[in-house]
């Protein structure tokens, strides 16, 4: 038993270390008091300073004062990891539950989570893994693809149904992470495409956020935060002469025509009627291809 527990902390520690956790584990013991099962007891050192895991009156700081949320994460990982990883040969066979692996971690231990968790979705029998963070699993998707060999996930959502149960769905984790200028994007060259399976309402109000994106992506700084497409256009035309966004002047006619349709669709210019404003698939159509084109033109 004792060597046993030697060794484990050993490993704990090492997991901490890789971690940079600025603490570890110390004086891990066997204890077989009360009822005779046997428990282990541990302390834990922070700073090069002992710290008692459970608190005194005569002692300001224990466990659950000195350590952060993300450090009783990572100590408890950290013996999962040491636990699971002990007998190679047993991690075969072994199925492994993660619930929000990554909550509460910062960015480096987060990263190091990902790579630890591809490594062992290779060595275990399967993984399934609970996250309320798309860009995580998105993350952990991309390294899964880098492993020696690629492993594929299956990703679904859990989503409310009738009588206010859950099932799972399909779950589209790019669209999950996609920026909303991304995302327009895809809307409308998806609707010139004719691949677009939602309401092409959506398809006309994103083209007017699909313009204001671009020009803000392309003039970071020089255009007001958040203006909107009209704004811009104003912008572009009180520009003077051989400024940035002067060269756009040119292209004013086209962005305003562009706008006034695409206004019918916002409140802020049709207010009362944008929802009700009459939209189809044939008139639509040239309105998103000409911005398109006043995009991928320059």
């Amino acid at each position: 038993m004792v060597a046993t527990l030697e060794q484990y902390q050993l490993q704990i520690n090492q997991w901490l270390g890789k971690f940079a956790a600025d603490f570890t584990i110390e004086q891990m013991k066997p204890n077989y008091q009360g009822t005779g099962d046997p428990r282990t007891e541990y302390g834990l050192r922070l700073r090069d300073r002992p710290v008692p895991v459970v608190g005194r009156k005569d002692i300001d700081a224990d466990f659950g004062s000195t350590l952060s949320e993300g450090d009783k994460r990572t100590l408890a990982f950290a013996f999962f990891l040491a636990r699971i990883t002990s007998d190679r040969a047993m991690l075969m066979d072994q199925i492994l539950v993660l619930d929000d692996p990554v909550c509460s971690l910062d960015r480096n231990r987060r990263a190091l989570t990902v790579e630890v968790l591809a490594e062992l979705a290779s060595n275990c029998a399967q993984m399934i893994v609970l996250s309320h963070d798309a860009y995580f699993v998105r993350e952990l998707r991309d390294m899964l693809a880098k492993s020696h060999p690629a492993v594929v996930p299956r990703i679904a959502s859990i989503s409310r149904v009738q009588g206010d149960y859950s099932a799972f769905a399909a779950c589209d984790i790019e669209d999950l992470c996609a920026s909303d200028y991304y995302r327009h994007h895809r809307q409308l060259t998806e609707f010139v495409a004719g691949t677009y399976q939602g309401n092409i309402r959506d398809v006309a109000k994103a083209m007017r956020l699909f313009l204001e994106g671009f020009y803000h992506r392309r003039f970071p700084g020089l255009l007001p935060t958040r203006c909107t497409f009209g704004k811009v256009i104003l912008a572009i035309t009180q520009a003077p002469v051989g400024t940035p966004i002067s060269c756009l002047q040119p292209r004013v006619d086209e962005m305003t025509k562009l706008n006034i349709f695409a206004g019918r669709f916002h409140h802020d210019t049709n207010p009362g009627n944008a929802d009700t404003a009459p939209v189809t698939d044939g008139e639509l159509k040239p309105y998103v291809q000409r911005a398109l084109s006043l995009v991928y033109q320059g």
